[in-house]
This record gives structure tokens, sequence and C-alpha cells, in this order.
């Protein structure tokens, strides 16, 4: 994913309320570190098997193929960014 870090910030903060990551500053002064919490790992794991069948559907309906070289495309895409920033 490639976005700046204050949209970054508005992403992470809803998953922080609902108790389902923690964010760890103490290892340097403008670096935190964001840890999934036991109730996140739970959480993860349900919605697993539902991303899966999301994933299987799309690919049903949009072709393997098509499927594989759009990854293919947004990837290159998002490198193409970073390159950038």
């Amino acid at each position: 994913m490639v976005m700046d870090r204050s949209t970054l910030v508005r992403c992470i903060k809803p998953l922080e309320r609902a108790l389902l990551i923690s964010m760890d500053s103490r290892t340097q002064r403008h670096v935190r570190l964001v840890v999934l919490t036991e109730l996140g790992k739970k959480k993860m794991e349900e919605a697993r098997p539902l991303w899966q069948d999301a994933q299987n559907l799309f690919e049903a309906q949009f072709g393997s193929g098509e499927a594989a070289d759009l990854r293919l495309t947004l990837a290159s895409a998002s490198q193409s960014l970073v390159h950038l920033g």
C-alpha cells in the first residue's frame, strides 16, 4: 500500500480504538511500531476465509488471468509511486 502519513494515521486510528492494534513509539522518535493485538489476531483469522471467498469470486467473474495481470499492474504502479516519493 502506498499512502501518505496523515492518511495512514487516519486509517489506523479506528483499528487502535477498537483494540485490534496497538502502537509502540518507544523504538525511535519518529517511528511507531504497529502490533496486532490478540483480539486483532482473532478478527484476522475470522476474516481470512471471507477474504479468500471474495478473492475467489472476483477471479471467477473477472477471470484468473485478468486478475493476475491486474495484480501485476497494481504492484508495478505502487512501486513507481514508492520511487517517486
